[in-house]
């Protein structure tokens, strides 16, 4: 499935909250930037986009796979390494 055009709006928008929220080396969880996005804990539908957008930005290098046991959390790579 390719990436829609809502969900590439999507992913922009939560790493625009990860830029202007988070400093490089920040560990970083969904529901951190679900509140911060604004988004209920009960609309589960848009959490699971945020964890989706947060697993492509790890692909696409701007963040790390933080913790194998813990699912879903993410450190914000330093630039320049």
């Amino acid at each position: 499935m390719g990436d829609d055009g809502f969900f590439s709006i999507f992913v922009k928008d939560v790493e625009k909250v990860i830029n202007d929220h988070f400093s490089e080396g920040a560990i970083i969880d969904v529901r951190y930037v679900r509140r911060l996005m604004g988004i209920p804990s009960k609309n589960r539908s848009k959490t699971a986009f945020v964890a989706r957008a947060l697993k492509k930005l790890s692909n696409d290098g701007l963040l790390s796979y933080f913790d194998q046991k813990t699912a879903k959390r993410y450190k914000k790579r330093v630039s320049g390494k």
